[in-house]
């Protein structure tokens, strides 16, 4: 019925996993005794799209754009987007994408979650979705958006709303790229050509921390403390490098760099 409505197959996947979860819990409270559901055949069918991330130098494009003087938008026919909403968004996305944060979270940030030890600064939270205590080195990018508001993260703000910003904040920041997305919609596979900013999302920070933090040598057991993964399978699904970027990765490990094998 879903593929019939021309849905992708990582939408229906979700719409299956919903179900398969209220089935188990009825099934556990003993409100039924049919366990069809367990059986094989109703798999959860996925996909792996190629999602984008942003790399060190758009990331940096973002947070030197200056919107003081940016005309207010208009999306999605009623949502107004002002200077000083796109600057919040901004600010906002740049803390996901340096902290590896999921919007929930960067959502509740308050100046209790920032801490100082040993004179470094640090966010401490607890987190919405797997109620994981984390403790985040605070780098210079996410220190200098705080001490431009002194010393307060950003306001709050609607996912959805953050979405319809930053891909505006992409657009003004000429992250423009031509992208292609394959994706199976009804059964079918469908072929999307769409420009980089029009792909960046409040979960294009996250995968964006992942994978930059991936490419500069941090050890995965560290991101992952970070990032709140708890198996490697989901972590290495975040991270988005082809193979130039990661063989360029591996170049730097000292079994390249200092062979045994001494040539004059």
């Amino acid at each position: 019925y879903l593929y019939s409505k021309n849905l992708s197959t990582n939408y229906v996947c979700t719409q299956i996993k919903i179900l398969k979860t209220i089935l188990n819990a009825s099934f556990e409270k003993d409100f039924h005794s049919n366990s069809d559901f367990k059986k094989r055949y109703f798999a959860k069918p996925s996909e792996e799209v190629e999602n984008i991330y942003l790399n060190e130098k758009e990331l940096l494009n973002i947070y030197e754009l200056d919107l003081s003087n940016i005309k207010p938008v208009i999306v999605n026919k009623t949502l107004k987007l002002s200077n000083i909403i796109l600057e919040n968004a901004k600010d906002l996305f740049l803390i996901g994408a340096n902290t590896g944060l999921r919007i929930s979270d960067l959502n509740k940030l308050t100046e209790e979650n920032i801490i100082i030890v040993n004179s470094n600064k640090y966010l401490n939270i607890t987190t919405t979705k797997t109620g994981v205590k984390l403790t985040i080195p605070i780098n210079p990018m996410v220190n200098a958006i705080l001490k431009k508001r002194q010393g307060k993260p950003p306001k709050t703000m609607p996912d959805q709303h953050l979405n319809y910003a930053i891909k505006e904040i992409g657009k003004l920041a000429q992250i423009d790229t031509k992208e292609t997305k394959t994706i199976t919609k009804g059964g079918k596979k469908v072929i999307i050509n769409l420009k980089k900013y029009e792909l960046i999302s409040s979960h294009t920070a996250r995968r964006s921390f992942c994978t930059n933090a991936y490419k500069s040598g941090m050890p995965t057991i560290d991101i992952m403390a970070i990032s709140g993964h708890k198996t490697e399978r989901v972590f290495y699904s975040y991270i988005k490098v082809n193979n130039m970027e990661r063989a360029e990765k591996i170049k730097k490990h000292k079994f390249f760099t200092d062979n045994n094998l001494k040539l004059a």
